[in-house]
């Protein structure tokens, strides 16, 4: 009976380690973009996906503080033509990372687009995830 007992307790113990290991390691980080190319795209309707982060990280940025939003997402890879790169009968998407000051103007055009996002942490699972995975943060952030 004991050794039942042990033998459950350790495969839901390494259940637990395999489910939050699977939840909480990092993705494809993406093509970094500037602010001014994922405005553009917005603009150009080429984002298939757009997800920004919340809250802001204060970031310095010219010697000055600013709250800078992650921002992540797809965009539809186009030709030099302007033509959709076609993949698999599909319109290829790329994906992509930004750090961007979001102004009123910018955060109301994100947000009617529908294929806007709003993302919020968990805290728990965030300080799980840098529990075991302490890189990831750095490599997402810097």
């Amino acid at each position: 009976m004991k050794k039942a007992i042990v033998i459950v307790s350790a495969g839901l113990l390494l259940l637990l380690a395999v489910g939050l290991f699977l939840v909480t390691r990092p993705g494809p980080v993406g093509q970094e973009l500037s602010q001014a190319q994922v405005v553009a795209m917005v603009q150009s309707n080429l984002v298939a996906k757009l997800q920004v982060h919340y809250p802001p990280e204060l970031a310095q940025v010219g010697g000055a503080q600013v709250m800078l939003h992650d921002v992540r997402g797809t965009f539809f890879q186009a030709d030099a033509s302007g033509d959709f790169v076609m993949e698999q009968g599909k319109r290829k998407e790329v994906a992509f990372v930004a750090k961007m000051q979001l102004t009123e103007d910018l955060e109301k055009k994100f947000i009617t687009n529908t294929k806007f996002a709003a993302v919020t942490p968990n805290p728990v699972v965030e300080k799980i995830g840098n529990w075991i995975h302490p890189q990831t943060k750095k490599l997402l952030h810097d």
